[in-house]
């Protein structure tokens, strides 16, 4: 059985098999949905955990594995794309794997509908730390963004442009082509403008492709 913790107001168990399984309610999917978890275990033994997906009616243990985890090593959050081929009412099922005297702890659960086109910038090196002092600023640097495509088509003549306010400061060569579910690192070389002693520069990456993104908030 699952039960809330009452120190963390998590949903828990120590129960394993599908037996014990977390079932959503019943969806009607007609198209992919983007799942994301953040979950974690106690105790110090191995902890397991798998979700799997079936069609609403169908035995558990006959349900399709779309993400695992064979070693939960502390509080994990992953973010994974279940692809519906065929219209209809379908179950998800958090499954616990874990040995004796070890508890899964869930603390969200959210599915969500996923575009054809979403790109989303992920991560940014910069050549600098920040409050790297203006003398040490000088020449080129070379910036790497991270750019996933969250949506269910490949994303075409990707780019990544680094600005200040609105003034383009540097841009990547060319175009990458980035599949559906992938992630990718594109550079940019840009020279930073100068500034007197105490001034701050606030930098902004975006990112854009040949397709219109249905989601620009995280561009």
């Amino acid at each position: 059985a699952w039960f809330t913790d009452e120190w963390t107001g998590m949903f828990g168990t120590d129960q394993t098999g599908v037996e014990n399984a977390l079932i959503t309610r019943c969806l009607y999917l007609e198209k992919s949905v983007r799942i994301k978890l953040q979950y974690s275990k106690g105790g110090w033994e191995t902890s397991r955990m798998y979700v799997a997906m079936g069609k609403s009616g169908e035995d558990i243990s006959d349900f399709v594995r779309v993400d695992e985890n064979d070693t939960i090593e502390g509080d994990t959050e992953v973010e994974f794309m279940v692809t519906i081929t065929e219209p209809d009412n379908y179950n998800f099922a958090i499954v616990n794997e874990s040995e004796e005297d070890c508890n899964l702890y869930l603390y969200t659960c959210a599915i969500s509908n996923v575009s054809q086109y979403d790109l989303r910038i992920e991560d940014v090196t910069y050549p600098a730390a920040p409050f790297t002092p203006q003398i040490q600023l000088t020449g080129e640097g070379e910036y790497f963004v991270t750019v996933s495509n969250r949506g269910t088509e490949i994303m075409t003549d990707v780019k990544v442009a680094l600005y200040e306010g609105e003034t383009l400061l540097g841009e990547s060569d060319g175009g990458t082509n980035i599949a559906s579910d992938k992630k990718e690192v594109i550079s940019l070389k840009a020279k930073l403008p100068e500034k007197n002693i105490g001034d701050q520069i606030n930098l902004t990456v975006k990112v854009t492709a040949s397709e219109e993104d249905a989601y620009i908030d995280d561009n």
